[in-house]
């Protein structure tokens, strides 16, 4: 276990014993499987606290990046490239596209494939202002971005296309 690791879990039984739970002793943290288990229950604040702090410099970095991908599906080449380098996630351009059926078996792909050991999610971003820039066709919200009045019309409008995505 790291310092750092163990630095946090026992900031996190101070902060248990603090609010009433019962106290625990650090003979029963083990395994990190525990300690994820009991920080995820604390707070999301805390989790992620907790996993920024046992990713090395490279997964921080890497992390920070979001890169295009070539193709419809993901190659082992691309897959390893992005593993290699910690890669938080990737933008989806139109040649990335061709169907519905395809796109969620692409992004159920790159989930499945590139999540990673610290479990945090893979983020995948397009842009789809309707009008010229569509890259999903296929969705019923295809509003241009020349049509939208105000703020909260838009708000509408993104909110309708992010469900559909």
């Amino acid at each position: 276990m790291h310092a750092t690791s163990l630095q946090l879990f026992m900031i996190l039984i101070g902060g248990l014993s603090l609010i009433g739970l019962p106290q625990f002793t650090v003979q029963l943290a083990t395994s990190h499987s525990m300690i994820d288990a009991l920080v995820q229950a604390v707070t999301p604040t805390f989790h992620s606290f907790f996993l920024l702090s046992r990713m090395t410099i490279e997964e921080k970095i890497g992390q920070l990046l979001m890169v295009s991908i070539p193709g419809t599906t993901l190659t082992p080449e691309t897959a390893t490239k992005l593993q290699q380098y910690h890669i938080g996630g990737v933008f989806l351009r139109g040649d990335n596209v061709r169907s519905e059926s395809q796109i969620k078996k692409f992004t159920h792909q790159l989930h499945e494939e590139l999540q990673g050991e610290q479990h945090i999610p893979f983020l995948i971003a397009t842009d789809q202002e309707g009008g010229i820039v569509s890259r999903f066709r296929f969705l019923r919200e295809q509003t241009r971005q020349s049509e939208v009045h105000d703020a909260a019309h838009a708000f509408e409008i993104g909110l309708e296309r992010g469900k559909e995505l």
